[in-house]
């Protein structure tokens, strides 16, 4: 499985991690640390871009090799990836909230807000493939799923592509 992406996933939840760490530690002033607030926020914003970019690389690997041995570890690390990232936003988040008592105008905070949006729909997506690969997969409507696949299987169900068609239709 993608090896480098896991590698680049850990070392990038490690980083994530540290600089989180060291934003809380220096938050005890909010006057005195603005230019490093300032530096963290667009840090942070940048390795939210950074997550969507592993998730893109992911599922490309994933897309070769779904199921295989490497699948897990490769999902655990882009979920530690995330989730180190979300708290890094959170962080940034609050000391922004922290310089607002101390009468600093917030920045950035619709960016943040928008970056813990986007991690939080990621984390969800790559728990649920670790959870699908750890426990299996079983449908929401067992009864339901059977007959689908009998109708399937005669022949009376619709083409993928005719399925696509129908929900393009109905999104507009």
């Amino acid at each position: 499985m993608a090896m480098l992406l896991e590698d680049l996933a850990d070392e990038t939840a490690a980083t994530n991690r540290r600089v989180a760490d060291r934003l809380d530690a220096e938050m005890r002033d909010p006057a005195a640390a603005l230019v490093d607030l300032r530096s963290a926020t667009g840090y942070a914003l940048v390795q939210a871009a950074q997550q969507d970019e592993f998730m893109r690389q992911g599922l490309a690997a994933l897309a070769k090799d779904r199921l295989g041995p490497g699948s897990i570890d490769l999902l655990r690390a882009l979920l530690q990836s995330f989730q180190s990232c979300e708290r890094l936003v959170d962080t940034a988040r609050a000391a922004w909230a922290a310089a607002q008592l101390s009468g600093i105008d917030a920045e950035r905070l619709d960016e943040l807000d928008r970056a813990k949006v986007g991690l939080a729909k990621l984390i969800r997506e790559v728990a649920g493939g670790i959870r699908h690969r750890v426990e299996g997969w079983q449908p929401k409507d067992p009864e339901r799923f059977a007959e689908g696949m009998r109708l399937a299987r005669e022949g009376k169900a619709i083409s993928p592509d005719e399925a696509r068609t129908r929900i393009r239709r109905a999104a507009h």
